[in-house]
């Protein structure tokens, strides 16, 4: 069972294309805030303001990915949520932005300086993103996970396609990238990651799971306490919302268990949707509630109140349901 943290996520508007087709699904998987860039570099101007303003910012996280033409007053309003307690993940492109560089606390020294590069995880094991990597100086960031080269960088190249890492690296003998795979700067109360890589594009396009498991510690490395952590698997999607004073927390099952397809064709069929169950869920909050249901039906759920954390588990997941938690606040 994988473990899962989330932060508070307002109704955040974002585009269509790109970001919305590349970026939006990873980030609700891996639970965290988004804020949408709108062309010519400018943040969302009222959902980026809605999680900047205040002394404590609405959204603990916010992502830039892949961005390079961010303006002064963007970056500005990123580094002033920074310094408030936020956190912030940016990518490669994000760091070619001379303001964003700096509050990165790094300089770019060459850009697609490798074709492919690691890190090894804290936990356990490796993660690989096949793609062009920067090669960073450290000005006021330090080295968050050092990068190294597959053993078999040189004949990567020659794949036809982006290929798996996972086992590529020699974990007792890693050869030395020279650069940093993630930078953290940390600025005021908060810290700024860099991942000179596009990782998020590959992540979408290929689902590797080693990015997945890289991509979690990082999170969970600056979010000990997450306002919700639940046990579901990771093809449950987890869906926050705020409706007339209650907390609704969707819980959808994407497991499509076995497939059926006629041969040659592209034509899939699922045979059935495997329940799922127990999940247990965990969720801070500033009183105890009032009331806890599984929706629709109103039914009672099973929970215990401790330490301002409510803890609430679902038997059964069929295909869709949702928790709602009457009379609920945030911790302040």
């Amino acid at each position: 069972m994988d473990y899962w943290g989330t932060d508070w996520i307002e109704s955040v508007p974002y585009g269509s294309g790109y970001t919305r087709e590349v970026y939006l699904p990873i980030l609700r998987e891996l639970k965290l805030g988004f804020i949408q860039i709108y062309g010519k570099g400018e943040l969302g101007h009222t959902s980026f303001r809605s999680a900047t303003h205040s002394e404590h910012p609405r959204l603990g996280k916010v992502v830039i990915g892949e961005q390079a033409d961010l303006t002064p007053a963007a970056v500005a309003k990123a580094e002033g949520f920074v310094r408030r307690g936020g956190k912030l993940i940016s990518t490669v492109a994000s760091g070619h932005s001379p303001e964003m560089a700096k509050l990165l606390g790094i300089k770019v020294v060459q850009r697609g300086a490798a074709d492919e590069a690691h890190a090894i995880l804290r936990g356990d094991g490796s993660a690989g993103v096949f793609a062009p990597w920067d090669k960073l100086e450290l000005v006021e960031a330090e080295q968050l996970y050092p990068a190294y080269l597959s053993s078999e960088h040189a004949a990567l190249k020659a794949q036809p396609v982006n290929w798996s890492q996972a086992g590529l690296l020699d974990e007792l003998n890693p050869e030395k990238a020279g650069f940093p795979a993630a930078t953290v700067r940390k600025l005021g109360k908060g810290a700024a990651v860099h991942i000179p890589t596009s990782i998020f594009e590959v992540y979408w396009k290929y689902g590797y799971l080693d990015i997945s498991a890289w991509l979690k510690e990082i999170i969970q490395a600056f979010q000990p306490s997450p306002f919700l952590r639940t046990d579901a698997y990771s093809y449950v999607e987890v869906v926050l919302r705020q409706k007339h004073g209650a907390l609704l927390v969707h819980f959808i099952n994407g497991n499509p268990g076995h497939d059926m397809s006629y041969v040659k064709t592209e034509d899939l069929f699922v045979d059935e949707i495997p329940s799922l169950g127990p999940i247990t869920n965990w969720i801070r909050c500033a009183e105890q509630p009032r009331g806890v249901t599984w929706e629709p039906g109103g039914i009672a759920a099973e929970t215990s109140w401790e330490d301002g954390v409510l803890k609430v588990v679902l038997p059964k997941l069929e295909i869709h349901t949702y928790l709602k938690v009457q009379g609920w606040s945030r911790e302040a």
